[in-house]
């Protein structure tokens, strides 16, 4: 509908030319050359089909040269009516780049479907086998004396497995990122959760990782999307850093809304890294290059669903920051109840 009135609007603008054309003798190839130039521009907004753009054209191109033919009658002389093709091919030449990009952005989101498509079959068809073999190999290892090679062994293969796991969830939270029902959004409090997920991962890692939370009001987000950022985050500090290190998470507030800083005193980053930091499967050279590769793609997902961003700050052999920001914040009352859907994920326990 809106598209309808870009071009009822064009024409009227066009017939306002052609009648200035008709009664500025002395000033016609003004008129004519904005009715061109219009036409040009509504279609780099609309972008007509084939049918359509042949119309334009032919109306642009039929109306010009009539009102050039009759000024011509009118001074008893031969009427100039180069512009009319020049400018109709220059027209054309602007539809063939705009159909030539309209193509390219078309094939690239094909080809960004059949990766998220991919994704989202490959980790599906893994989550069984891995179940399956993760069950039986927890069996077989239980079944084995303690400190036994074979108890050892098998404890090495379920490591592995948790490992698979893991990618096969982090690569259907990428694929299910930019899906309607990819956020569950409801009031929580952002400090309590920070202080949780700092004692977890002091529980399970036995290093020494602080939460520093400043109180205020709940804010309206995906708290365990949130907390799969977050733990996305503190698993890059703690594996960048020495065991003795200390990972610190700090929250604030400002008038874009809530901030979360995930502090680290390790390596850094090395400069040629940090241009692909988020990209999937890209992992930084030097201590902090192991694991999936998925992790920061991950963090910005969650990041970009809420509307904020990521951004890291580096210094060589002083440490890393990484700041994650959720968008402004919106009252709790304000906020419309979020549809229930099935979570595609489990929580990652750490």
């Amino acid at each position: 509908m809106a598209g309808r009135r870009l071009d009822f609007v064009w024409l009227a603008f066009a017939a306002l030319c052609l009648g200035a054309m008709l009664l500025a003798d002395e000033w016609q190839a003004v008129p004519m050359h904005l009715i061109w130039i219009s036409l040009s521009v509504v279609f780099g907004l609309r972008l007509w089909s084939r049918r359509g753009t042949a119309a334009a054209l032919g109306f642009a191109m039929a109306s010009t040269t009539a009102v050039m033919l009759i000024l011509g009658h009118w001074r008893h002389e031969p009427a100039e009516m180069v512009d009319v093709p020049l400018m109709a091919a220059v027209f054309g030449a602007m539809v063939w780049h705009a159909r030539r990009r309209q193509r390219a952005m078309e094939e690239l989101a094909a080809a960004h479907e059949r990766e998220r498509t991919f994704l989202r079959d490959a980790s599906h068809s893994l989550r069984t086998p891995l179940t399956v073999a993760f069950g039986h190999a927890e069996i077989v290892r239980d079944a084995q004396p303690e400190g036994s090679s074979s108890h050892a062994d098998l404890s090495i293969v379920l490591d592995e497995l948790r490992r698979l796991s893991r990618t096969s969830d982090r690569l259907l939270t990428l694929a299910a990122s930019d899906h309607a029902a990819f956020l569950d959004p409801a009031p929580f409090d952002p400090a309590a959760l920070l202080h949780d997920v700092a004692r977890r991962w002091r529980v399970a890692t036995g290093r020494h990782v602080e939460a520093v939370a400043e109180p205020g009001p709940e804010t309206v987000a995906d708290a365990e999307r949130l907390r799969e950022a977050l733990d996305a985050l503190v698993e890059n500090a703690l594996r960048a850093s020495a065991l003795g290190d200390e990972v610190t998470l700090r929250l604030r507030r400002d008038d874009d809304g809530v901030v979360i800083d995930v502090c680290d005193r390790g390596l850094g980053i090395a400069p040629e890294d940090m241009g692909r930091l988020f990209e999937p499967f890209a992992r930084p050279t030097g201590a902090g290059g192991r694991g999936t590769g998925l992790g920061l793609a991950i963090v910005r997902a969650i990041a970009e669903a809420h509307g904020g961003r990521v951004d890291v700050h580096s210094v060589a052999g002083q440490g890393t920051v990484f700041t994650l920001r959720l968008g402004p914040s919106r009252p709790v009352a304000a906020a419309s109840p979020a549809p229930v859907v099935p979570r595609l994920l489990a929580q990652q326990t750490s």
